[in-house]
């Protein structure tokens, strides 16, 4: 018990200094984010989506994964303390992070004109994406130089660079859309992939790397294993993207690019949001998995407890935005974006199940089994573009929030199915215990959020069913830490020199 208890401490103390970082920069993409509505609308909030989207996709498909397989080579080489060997692999990881930035700014550059008309219906936005392959090369630049710091252990200045590349992007942003209104919205792009490279550039000047001279050829053989490393993770990635590309294209089709701007910020809410949490969890939970991967025993292990905390770190959150969700549009967006809050409670229910299987899903990965990883993730692709394209005449916008719900709980389902198989894994008593009670207050706060018309009375059951929520999540956390010292270890990163 004391060992579990240790293990779920480490969880939330890196989970909670990650997550403040992470809630940081979402409170900046927030304010980011309201001007934008603000000022251009829900179609300036789509064009920008789609643009961002559309370099996403290329990153993906031309970034073979150094930017995860990245910092497992060099804490491996760090961790033998080989500055030769430290040198070795930094300069093979800057080489292949300038061969594959030049690699997709191309690949934007040449096809500009058919990625503009399958993304936006239109070619008249081919310029603005030859004027963005430019971010791919920074993009990744700024992958490889975040690898650099994150497997050298500078928590520090990752820290710093990130919220610092944040906050330039931010103030650079604002200052491009009220000086240029939509024609802003390329320069705010410009400017925010630049400042995270600068700001990463800038903090890792503190980290002292011997310099070992390497010929390209020799880069290009040498990377190649941590290419192969992160090549399920790419495909995944690459997967999601391109089936998001296709999702805002047909609702640019069907709607408009208003249309677009609503799901957009759906989207942004559900999934962005709550992924800062999971990738806060992820940084430490996915090298511990992989090293007791050969222990099926502990694999279960850390996984319920992964499973324990994601719950009670989440569900008081999703149950807050569903209940008070048109405050939180307004306060996000503005009241333009009503119509976001009709997709977004039922992406938040999906959200719930989601949590609940993400941490199952890295046993797959774990295990070396990331082709069955890519296989359920293109099945709960298939299954939320095949609810909009058979939803759409009978629910228009609102399908994008249905068919969410209904792939996720499917993929519960497949991922729960194929890891009791692979480990005999099943979920621990305690995290049947959560279900048992958030289970009921998550599908309350819903139906709530759904039926009842009259906002004060939304407002009052959701306050409710939070507090009740929220005071049984802070009750279970304060039995396996102090969290005051979370806030103490936060403080440290950007008070320590």
């Amino acid at each position: 018990m004391d060992s579990e208890l240790h293990s779920k401490k480490d969880i939330l103390k890196s989970t909670g200094v990650l997550g403040s970082v992470q809630a940081i920069n979402i409170v900046i993409g927030v304010v980011r984010t309201k001007i934008l509505a603000v000022l251009l609308g829900p179609v300036g909030v789509g064009i920008a989506g789609i643009y961002q989207t559309t370099v996403s996709i290329i990153s993906s498909a031309t970034g073979f994964g150094i930017n995860y397989s990245g910092v497992r080579d060099i804490a491996s080489a760090a961790a033998s303390a080989d500055e030769t060997r430290i040198g070795r692999n930094v300069r093979i990881l800057r080489q292949w992070a300038w061969t594959t930035g030049i690699l997709g700014a191309l690949i934007a550059l040449i096809f500009c004109k058919p990625l503009a008309h399958t993304a936006f219906n239109d070619e008249s936005y081919a310029s603005g994406i030859a004027i963005l392959s430019v971010t791919l090369l920074l993009s990744a630049l700024t992958g490889a130089t975040n690898a650099l710091m994150q497997g050298m252990r500078r928590i520090n200045q990752m820290a710093k660079a990130n919220l610092t590349g944040v906050g330039l992007g931010l103030a650079g942003s604002i200052a491009a859309y009220f000086m240029w209104g939509f024609n802003g919205i390329i320069p705010a792009l410009l400017i925010t992939f630049l400042s995270a490279q600068l700001s990463a550039w800038y903090f890792s000047r503190q980290i002292e790397v011997k310099k070992v001279n390497i010929g390209w050829s020799e880069a290009f053989r040498e990377g190649l294993p941590m290419v192969r490393l992160g090549f399920f993770m790419v495909v995944a990635a690459l997967m999601n993207n391109l089936f998001m590309y296709v999702v805002r294209a047909f609702v640019v089709k069907e709607g408009g690019l208003g249309m677009a701007g609503y799901f957009i910020a759906a989207w942004t809410i559900s999934s962005t949001y709550i992924a800062a949490v999971f990738n806060a969890m992820g940084a430490d939970f996915y090298p511990k998995l992989c090293g007791v991967q050969e222990d099926n025993a502990a694999v279960k292990r850390i996984v319920n407890e992964q499973t324990e905390v994601a719950l009670l770190l989440t569900v008081p959150l999703i149950i807050g935005i569903i209940s008070f969700i048109s405050l939180f549009v307004d306060i996000f967006y503005s009241r333009d974006f009503d119509v976001t809050a009709e997709i977004l409670r039922w992406q938040l229910f999906g959200d719930f199940f989601k949590v609940l299987g993400y941490p199952a899903g890295f046993i797959l990965l774990a295990k070396a089994k990331g082709g069955v990883l890519v296989i359920v993730e293109l099945l709960w692709n298939l299954i939320f573009l095949g609810s909009i394209y058979i939803g759409w005449d009978s629910y228009g916008l609102t399908i994008t929030g249905i068919g969410f719900l209904a792939a996720y709980i499917l993929y519960i389902a497949c991922i729960y199915f194929i890891v009791k198989r692979l480990v005999s894994f099943s979920w621990s008593k305690t995290v049947y215990r959560y279900l048992m009670i958030f289970s009921p207050l998550m599908l309350l706060s819903f139906l709530s959020s759904l039926l009842l018309e009259i906002q004060w009375q939304q407002y009052a059951v959701g306050a409710v069913l939070f507090l009740i929520s929220a005071i049984y999540s802070i009750s279970q956390l304060r039995k396996i830490v102090d969290l005051n010292s979370i806030l103490g270890k936060f403080k440290a990163i950007f008070i320590k020199k």
